[in-house]
């Protein structure tokens, strides 16, 4: 946009529904590895060493992924288009546009 043009209302949702496979996925991916990595060791550790207890639960790594991706979908979309579409034009740029080294620092 070029800050002057206001989005319609279906371009507002449009911006909300796009990213929400994409981070359904990143979560999906990222809790599988996480998880997946985590009982990959705490069995192989059973194995190599069985006097040894495990302090951990087993975790249901399906469940584990689907919440991480919905987490990422939902909540992580949500802040990042109050971050974008709030915080960033409304305070940021107001307050620190004589400060661009400031204002980098705080969007970054």
């Amino acid at each position: 946009l070029d800050g002057v043009t206001r989005p319609s209302l279906l371009g507002r949702l449009g911006a909300f529904l796009v990213p929400i496979p994409s981070l359904f996925q990143a979560g999906m991916i990222a809790s599988a590895l996480g998880y997946g990595l985590t009982a990959t060791l705490i069995s192989l550790r059973a194995f190599f060493i069985p006097s040894h207890v495990a302090a951990t639960v087993k975790v249901n790594i399906l469940h584990a992924c689907l919440y991480t991706g919905g987490f990422m979908a939902l909540l992580s979309n949500v802040r990042y288009q109050v971050l974008q579409g709030i915080i960033e034009p409304l305070f940021i740029e107001r307050f620190f546009s004589k400060f661009p080294f400031i204002q980098a620092f705080l969007i970054f």
